[in-house]
């Protein structure tokens, strides 16, 4: 039950990076990133010495992280970037045990500099009321022995903290299950009951895109499935 290789490496690269930045040289460094870290209004002033980190990717593999510590008013600007759209960027930090990361971020000799990049965090809560599903599609093609199933998931957190704890589950038996999209925070893990999301749920609503096998022998089949947040 794979998730796309490029995205399990450039996550397991940002989780590995807190443990250690890694470096590698780049050419004409003169871009920029600049941004701030909005906190949860529970805290007055950013922590102290707060880590935030910008990795850099090519070729679907992080070739460099870099960190810095956020200023009093939750401040970042990271300099001697390269211009160029074969890189990419994404701007990470690690608040209350959970990691946040922005979107991609690409600089160009266009545009080489990106100045007003925002990244909300969050008080972590594995209390899961919060949530609902106001839409679920599925796409259902039929072949001789399964069913091949694509789904279209919308999650609502109504509340004002990050979930790290939703689950949800698959019809019984499922296999071959696939991610679509490139949005890291849409990144799902499977097991044997369901899909688990691999960044935590913040306030707003959540697409997943997916798709899963379902085999059956005869000529009719009945789809069930549960779930386990209003909908």
């Amino acid at each position: 039950m794979p998730i796309p290789r490029t995205f399990l490496v450039i996550l397991a690269a940002i989780l590995a990076s807190w443990a250690g930045p890694a470096w590698a040289g780049q050419a004409t460094p003169v871009g920029s990133i600049a941004g701030k870290v909005l906190f949860p209004p529970t805290l007055s002033t950013p922590p102290a010495n707060q880590q935030v980190m910008l990795h850099t990717i090519k070729g679907g593999e992080v070739v460099n992280s870099q960190s810095q510590t956020l200023d009093a008013e939750g401040r970042f600007h990271f300099r001697s970037l390269v211009p160029d759209p074969q890189y990419t960027y994404l701007v990470s930090i690690r608040f209350q045990g959970v990691t946040y990361h922005s979107d991609r971020l690409i600089l160009t000799p266009e545009q080489p500099s990106l100045e007003q990049v925002s990244l909300a965090v969050y008080e972590a809560t594995e209390d899961d009321a919060a949530l609902t599903i106001p839409q679920d599609h599925l796409i259902i093609d039929v072949f001789p022995t399964h069913l091949r199933i694509s789904e279209v998931l919308i999650v609502r957190n109504s509340g004002d903290k990050a979930i790290t704890s939703a689950h949800f589950p698959l019809p019984t038996g499922f296999q071959d299950f696939q991610v679509s999209g490139e949005n890291l925070n849409s990144l799902l893990q499977a097991d044997q009951e369901g899909v688990k999301p691999l960044s935590p749920l913040t306030p707003g609503d959540r697409q997943f895109l997916f798709r899963y096998s379902l085999p059956y022998r005869g000529r009719t089949f009945t789809l069930s499935k549960a779930y386990p947040y209003p909908t």
